[in-house]
């Protein structure tokens, strides 16, 4: 399950996407070029003019031009395994012509669907049905006997685990009867898995031949439809879900598990964790009525599980419609409900759930706040007769219109949102926004931050766009359409996929061979990041593509790079006092510098200023520095601090020893900074440039020094001691550094304290140096 928030789809969740992560070798270097200062943090990498590389996955060293099609069917997290479907036969080992299934990895094509004892009959295909997040378990079905214990002929479900072909669908007691079995899901590591089957497998099953769900872990195979009082009765049972860890796993059935159901056979939500058995569709206000009840997703910490019933679970539940129920802590509490509805004649249906449970989304066709007003939606019989399908958000007790904004004959439908809850997806065909000018084809649509925004733009042509998936934060969008939505697609028409990212639309489905030909493509999926997108066309998109048939491609963004010096290492800013710029001149300076000057010079800081013989008395000994160096092996800034010779300028909490006597406060380093690196955008590997910032170091000072005593703010840090990741490995990164300076605390004598950075300053603070030279 990858960590885009679980969304309903027949009951189950939904997979929208996987998390990638690319690593890399790093050098440091660090240079001082013409009074600015690059850092610069550099790694091994290639540029390209092209923002995405399309390549053929579904192809071997000994095939992959025949007549079969390949069919897309999962990837690992990060995306760099492929796996997919197709009878025809890429590798040596695969001498049948049958289906199977493959592996692509780096290059490499790898047969999966076979096993030490079989793998090569023409008569059994083989059905992928799912993969760890890594890609280094993967489970398959066939009705083919791949290992010695398989001696049915019915279907079953095996284990690939690096190589190794194991068979799951077995126990101490069946596995090789006339019975298929058929996998369910898996947890994200691959070490559990479920399947169903109606064939006894261990001895606790009783029941006679009904369907039960089972688990395999560890080669370990267990009941897991039973109860303290069920598993023996004539009701089939249905695996619905499972908690990411595994340790909690949802099945449904008409069988009463526990004593507390006696509804007489209607459908129930059971959860099974730790060898027990708990009723989940239940409530406060249940009588165990004559109602099913049916399940909608569950958080991946099981700490929230949603199920649906038209049975009054609770007291504030007085309609007879299906409501929306959150389960947790033993307690269930209504979520299809708001301050001013909830218990009218319309079902409700639950949608999603945020990865934290913070907030839930369901559709119905009640208007659950007083600004849903649509209406003339068709019944059934195709009449204009009902409100509008809406898509609502249910978050700290309050209940929001996310399907907004507007009150049109138009259904709205959930889509996906991002793993936090953040960025939420819907479908409608009613204009939403200005910039939807199609008359009522169906767009793709987000809700963020209370702001409604089009997703599938582009050209406003004649036809609906359709939901394909979304990356982990939600920031990159795809979906397909027969609309030409860039210059690019001249294909007369043919579904084509695209994705949204930052408010520009980009053609997805194309490739460098490709001629915009007459043909069909269609989504498969992505990895979590978004920047390796799959999905199949018949179209030949790379010169290695010879066939007519369906491929399977993928389309992975590239990241070109930035200009960057050699090396930059150390930069040492030199520190003057700093003076109040002259704003209308009393004096002139003499030539050749002839600009208005103001005498008499005036420091900026009324606090702090150094020792200097025709000033104070005191003699000039100040020779003060910030040096900056680039570390390597973890990456880092060693920031070092020497300043010395701090005098205070007047009495106050800052200073209250009074005039001339050493400050022994704190002062703090400003350094004004223009970042350019690789650590931008979603995923964080785009080239940009920040805007400038500034980086805060504060230091403290002590009293030095006997009939001259004066202040001493001397120190060594590094900038991710002070701000944890700041400086990253394999993120290559220059530094431009504006005129460096020196803030006093100001006359209270605070603003440094412990949340300083980020947050450094109370408002009293004056510059007290800045960087310069000094001409004797």
């Amino acid at each position: 399950m990858g960590p885009m928030g679980w969304i309903a789809d027949h009951g189950r969740r939904v997979e929208v996407g996987v998390s990638s992560t690319v690593s890399r070798g790093c050098a440091r270097r660090l240079a001082f070029l013409l009074g600015v200062c690059f850092v610069l943090v550099a790694f091994q990498s290639s540029a390209s003019a092209d923002p995405r590389q399309t390549d053929l996955q579904s192809i071997g060293p000994s095939g992959g031009n025949g007549a079969p099609d390949a069919t897309w069917a999962g990837a690992s997290q990060d995306g760099s395994k492929v796996f997919f479907v197709t009878s025809e036969s890429l590798v040596p080992a695969d001498t049948d012509t049958a289906a199977d299934v493959y592996m692509r990895q780096n290059g490499v094509t790898t047969l999966i669907s076979i096993g030490p004892t079989g793998g090569n009959s023409s008569l059994d295909n083989a059905i992928f049905d799912g993969t760890s997040n890594d890609g280094s378990i993967v489970y398959f079905s066939t009705t083919e006997s791949l290992t010695s214990n398989d001696t049915d002929a019915s279907r079953d479900v095996y284990q690939w685990n690096n190589g190794t072909v194991t068979l799951a669908s077995i126990g101490p007691v069946g596995g090789n009867g006339a019975v298929d079995a058929f996998y369910i899901d898996s947890t994200d590591d691959g070490s559990k898995m479920w399947f169903d089957t109606t064939e006894q497998l261990t001895s606790n099953d009783t029941d006679g031949g009904y369907q039960d769900d089972y688990q395999y872990a560890g080669g370990t195979v267990t009941l897991i439809s039973i109860g303290p009082t069920g598993g023996s009765a004539p009701f089939h049972a249905f695996f619905l879900d499972h908690s990411a860890d595994g340790s909690h796993v949802y099945f449904q059935t008409g069988e009463a598990e526990v004593a507390s159901d006696t509804d007489g056979g209607y459908q129930d939500v059971y959860d099974r964790s730790g060898g027990t058995t708990t009723l989940v569709s239940t409530g406060p206000a249940s009588t165990n009525g004559a109602f099913d009840a049916s399940y909608g997703g569950v958080t991946p910490d099981a700490s929230h599980v949603y199920f649906m019933t038209k049975e009054a679970m609770t007291s504030d539940d007085t309609d007879v419609s299906k409501d929306v129920y959150d389960r947790s802590g033993g307690t269930t509490t209504r979520v299809s409900t708001s301050a001013t509805a909830g218990n009218g004649a319309f079902n409700a249906n639950f949608a999603g759930v945020s990865s934290d449970g913070s907030k839930v989304w369901f559709e119905t066709r009640e208007a659950m706040v007083p600004g849903d007003t649509d209406g003339s939606c068709l019944d059934g019989s195709g009449n204009p007769t009902l409100p509008c399908n809406d898509v609502y958000e249910r978050s700290g007790g309050t209940t929001t219109l996310i399907s907004c904004c507007g009150n049109g004959a138009f259904d709205a439908f959930f889509q996906g949102a991002s793993s936090n809850g953040s960025v939420v997806f819907f479908r409608t065909g009613e204009s939403q926004t200005g910039d939807d000018t199609d008359g009522g084809y169906q767009d793709i649509y987000q809700r963020s931050g209370g702001v409604t925004t089009l997703d599938s733009a582009g050209a406003n042509g004649a036809h609906d766009a359709f939901w394909g998936g979304a990356s982990a934060d939600g920031s990159r969008v795809f979906f397909q359409t027969n609309d030409p939505m860039t210059a690019a697609d001249t294909d007369g028409g043919y579904q084509d996929v695209y994705e949204r990212y930052g408010g520009s639309t980009v053609l997805v489905s194309t490739g460098p061979a490709s001629t915009n030909a007459a043909s069909q493509a269609f989504f498969d999926g992505s990895s979590s990041d978004g920047t390796i997108v799959f999905f199949e066309t018949d179209e030949k998109l790379t010169s290695g593509d010879t066939d007519q048939n369906v491929d399977v491609y993928s389309s992975t963004q590239t990241f070109p790079g930035f200009p960057r010096p050699k090396g930059a290492t150390p930069l040492s800013l030199r520190l003057v006092p700093a003076f109040q710029q002259c704003i209308s001149g009393n004096r002139t300076h003499g030539a050749p510098l002839s600009y208005p000057s103001c005498t008499p010079p005036t420091q900026e800081s009324g606090v702090l200023t150094l020792g200097t013989p025709d000033v104070n008395g005191y003699p000039t000994t100040s020779v003060s520095s910030v040096k900056l160096r680039v570390l390597a092996n973890p990456a880092n800034v060693q920031v070092v601090i020497s300043i010395n010779d701090v005098l205070c300028r007047a009495t106050n909490a800052a200073c209250p020893g009074g005039p001339l006597s050493p400050y022994t406060g704190k002062l703090l380093v400003k350094l004004r900074l223009r970042l350019t690196d690789k650590y931008n955008g979603s995923p964080l590997q785009e080239s940009a440039t920040t805007q400038d910032f500034d980086m805060q170091v504060p230091i403290s000072c002590v009293a030095t020094g006997t009939t001259f005593a004066s202040g001493s703010c001397i120190g060594t840090t590094t900038i991710n001691s002070l701000l944890p990741g700041a400086v990253l490995d394999s993120k290559r990164a220059i530094w431009e550094v504006g005129q460096g300076q020196v803030l006093d605390a100001g006359p209270n004598g605070t603003g440094y304290g412990s949340g300083c950075p980020p947050t450094c300053g109370d408002g009293d603070e004056t510059v007290f140096l800045r960087e310069g030279i000094f001409i004797p």
